[in-house]
């Protein structure tokens, strides 16, 4: 009855709670509370072979529900009118306002998903296990060989305007990303499809002009194509294991985007950025640039109508929320442990917390800088000093209160590919000025390091709205490397002005926080030499042969042994370079409205199943 139940062993009490209704119940006792009045009961609840049975018409009329009985065919019914409860605004915060791009395959910040991924769906997405499971595709299926990978589309599925989603427009999706006028981060690891290359490279696929354009078509490739309406197949030269994991982006209107460059999808000249006819759960119905978007229930969507009417996402600050969820004005909020005892004290609030596939880092730059200069942090004995100089487990202790844990290394701990067996570099200021000597940075009378006249003196970017923590990080950063002779220049912007400096790679190192799409460890789109080019997500600019190498033998093997010891390897390998240094890996907090029904939080998402999502009140 989607009630919240909960046993405590030294009463043996159930407490059941469901919106404003709390039932307890008593083993062996004949007395229950109901909103803490008591009720009489015609029998008693009693343990039988390790399950709790309970008076099933008291509980089920407490929560409002009708219960009839047939004796002709002993059926016994259960009718609640209240659950779930159709209509309602779900109201959320984000700290930021995105960037701005809502395509699918362009968007690239956590603010701006949050939007896409409610108009937009892939051929599958997470259940509640963080298991691959069907959405706009019914089925899939991978051939003997390992190479072929078939999708069978759901013949309900639908854009917002009624049209069939179609494998053409599968088609038209994957060949956007791998044109050579696209401009997103999503361009990498697609190696391994046959005719990739010859498409991206312009040679075929499309013609001259249109490659010139920027215009994609629904034409098939070798490696990508159509076998009718409702099923597509992706043709790979060898297995790749983790190959299924970049099927997953939203797929677009081919009839709508056929007429748009590439390069002007997710801007200003893209007419459907912010109100496309996409095909998840809600569509946009209102958007004030830098305040607030509302969308609203798709009806036609495959699953079923959402029981939420709107979803309103509005640009909060995190100190304000506090308030707003205080007063129920938001339904739920991501935290900081340092508001943990402010959240935990509202009657109406439930926390949820959970390691997430989520990690905070400081990213060096390795390469030249927006003035075509290679800084400090070119040199790996730099990166390795400054890593031995920063406390991270002070910084779990005393700035997250023990809700984050060590992450060494670039592979997360939640995958079954992670390992300590790595340079680990623990806390030793001592260590840290060693290094630096060595890089010929000598400590001068200031108390600063000096190599041929030039102070040693770095700039740090950091994201200054949002993320308490991670702004109360950035000092204790600078006052660490102070302590080791160096200058530290902190420079705090908003998310869209950070996003713009670090893709022109105008910094030294910067703070941001990272969400995984999946539980497979391949880092193919992070770390590769692919993802450096302009719009990928490797701004660090690192990548050597040894590393590329290791990416593609992990791809190319399905035996789970294999992967693991590759990944270690380059794991060792990746720390060795150390291109950033992994500050702590996550646990998510949450506070929920007690109204938000069927809400089920983890590493697979916050709205994994918004359709299911209803309001009690």
């Amino acid at each position: 009855m989607g009630a919240d139940v909960q046993w405590d062993e030294s009463t043996r009490t159930v407490t059941a709670t469901r919106g404003n209704t709390t039932v307890q119940l008593v083993i062996g006792s004949t007395t229950a509370r109901v909103n803490g009045q008591a009720r009489t009961l015609d029998a008693a609840p009693f343990i039988q072979n390790g399950r709790t049975l309970v008076p099933l018409r008291f509980v089920s009329e407490a929560f409002g529900a009708e219960v009839e009985y047939d004796p002709a065919t002993t059926a016994i019914s259960i009718v609640d009118p209240n659950w779930p409860r159709r209509g309602g605004r779900l109201n959320l915060a984000m700290w930021n306002k995105p960037i701005g791009a809502f395509n699918p395959i362009i968007v690239n910040d956590t603010y701006g998903s949050n939007l896409t991924g409610l108009m937009y769906e892939g051929l599958w997405k997470y259940d509640e296990r963080y298991i691959p499971v069907p959405a706009l595709a019914e089925a899939w299926e991978w051939d003997e060989t390992n190479t072929k990978l078939t999708f069978y589309l759901r013949r309900n599925a639908t854009f917002f305007d009624g049209t069939p989603v179609t494998a053409k427009d599968v088609v038209f999706t994957y060949k956007a990303i791998w044109h050579p006028r696209y401009i997103g981060p999503r361009d990498s690891g697609w190696e391994d499809v046959v005719g990739y290359e010859d498409y991206a490279n312009g040679i075929s696929g499309e013609t001259r002009e249109n490659f010139e354009r920027g215009i994609v078509t629904t034409g098939n490739l070798p490696g990508l194509y159509a076998v009718d309406d409702y099923t597509v197949v992706f043709q790979l030269k060898q297995p790749n294991a983790p190959f299924l994991y970049n099927i997953a982006y939203g797929i677009v209107d081919s009839s709508k985007y056929g007429s748009i460059p590439v390069q002007d999808w997710g801007t200003a000249n893209d007419p459907y950025n912010i109100f496309p006819n996409g095909n998840g759960p809600f569509k946009m119905k209102e958007y004030v640039d830098g305040q607030y978007a509302i969308l609203e229930a798709n009806p036609n969507y495959w699953a079923g109508r959402p029981y939420i009417d709107e979803v309103v996402w509005r640009i909060v600050a995190a100190e304000v929320a506090v308030g707003e969820m205080q007063r129920g004005t938001l339904d739920y909020v991501e935290f900081s442990p340092n508001e943990l005892d402010a959240y935990a004290a509202m009657p109406h609030v439930k926390i949820y917390e959970f390691p997430d596939m989520v990690f905070q880092e400081m990213v060096y730059n390795t390469g030249p800088n927006a003035r075509g200069e290679m800084g400090p942090t070119t040199d790996v004995r730099v990166r390795r000093a400054i890593n031995h100089a920063i406390n991270r487990q002070a910084i779990i202790n005393n700035l997250m209160g023990g809700h984050a844990s060590m992450m060494y290394g670039p592979i997360h701990p939640l995958t079954w590919a992670y390992t300590e067996d790595v340079e680990q570099y623990p806390y030793d200021p001592d260590k840290a000025r060693q290094l630096l000597e060595e890089a010929g940075w000598v400590l001068g009378s200031d108390g600063y390091r000096y190599k041929d006249g030039k102070r040693l003196t770095l700039r740090l970017l950091y994201p200054n709205v949002g993320n308490p923590v991670r702004q109360a990080t950035a000092p204790v950063v600078q006052q660490w490397l102070k302590e080791v002779g160096i200058e530290v220049i902190l420079e705090g912007y908003d998310w869209p002005t950070l996003d713009e400096k670090r893709a022109a790679r105008d910094f030294d190192m910067y703070f941001i926080g990272f969400s995984l799409g999946n539980s497979d460890p391949d880092p193919t789109g992070l770390w590769d030499k692919a993802a450096t080019e302009p719009g990928g997500f490797n701004d660090s600019q690192w990548w050597t042969e040894k590393s590329e190498q290791l990416i593609a033998a992990g791809k190319a093997t399905n035996d789970i042994e294999e992967r693991i010891e590759i990944y270690h390897e380059w794991a060792r390998h990746w720390t060795e370079e150390t291109p950033a240094l992994i500050l702590y890996a996550v646990n998510t907090l949450i506070a929920a409205n007690d109204r938000l029904q069927n809400f089920k939080p983890g590493p697979q998402g916050y709205l994994w199943n918004i359709e299911e999502l209803w309001l009690s009140r």
